[in-house]
């Protein structure tokens, strides 16, 4: 993967995560509160295998791992993480790929970003921290990773909780144009090579400008 790949991958989340929290703010009522989120004990960069994970720690007590969805980061937990922090050692990281966590080399099968990888990083990193065990919350696509992980590390797993997600089988068996419209970048992403790599955030936005008013029209 090349550094303008890599970069481009960033601008496309940061980008789509922008979009999405808009979208969000949005909904809100006009006099909503938002809690104020508390600060993590600590935050750090840990060398896991030969890839780099971020994480944000809090509290202490038994091992909870917390693990973000598309296209979210550890960050996504600060309001939750300090309601557990009394008795759990709360630990939110940035998987692979996302945020601040690094970037490793793809390859031809794209194995080093599939959910049975990331799974495995996230046993090495709970081992390296001293948590042999340990309950674990999951979100959207970590849900996923975390599916693999309980499946391929039963021992290591005491709790499972998944979020907002649903097998994947199930997504596309409910598929309809509320969901293809809804959950477009997914449905890109999952297109064969090169095409999702050859689309830059920026590219993108300038076609889906002139293509919206299209599809609008048309709908009319």
């Amino acid at each position: 993967m090349t550094d303008k790949t890599k970069v481009e991958r960033r601008a496309l989340v940061r980008g789509i995560t922008a979009v999405s929290a808009a979208a969000l703010s949005s909904t809100l009522p006009p006099n909503c509160v938002v809690a104020q989120a508390a600060s993590p004990s600590s935050s750090v960069t840990i060398k896991v295998g030969g890839n780099t994970i971020f994480i944000r720690r809090y509290g202490n007590g038994s091992p909870l791992l917390m693990v973000h969805g598309f296209p979210r980061s550890s960050l996504m937990w600060r309001f939750v993480a300090p309601q557990l922090e009394s008795n759990h050692t709360v630990i939110c990281v940035d998987l692979r790929g996302y945020a601040r966590s690094g970037v490793p080399d793809s390859s031809e099968d794209h194995y080093p970003y599939s959910k049975r990888a990331m799974g495995n990083e996230l046993v090495a990193l709970m081992d390296g921290l001293g948590f042999p065990k340990f309950d674990l919350v999951g979100h959207d696509r970590g849900g996923r990773v975390s599916y693999r992980l309980t499946l391929d590390h039963p021992e290591k797993v005491q709790r499972l909780a998944v979020l907002d997600v649903i097998p994947i089988l199930e997504a596309w068996a409910l598929a309809d144009t509320k969901f293809a419209m809804t959950y477009w970048p997914w449905s890109l992403l999952s297109q064969k090579a090169p095409l999702p790599d050859n689309i830059s955030w920026e590219r993108l936005m300038r076609c889906s400008t002139t293509r919206l008013a299209a599809a609008r029209s048309d709908l009319r």
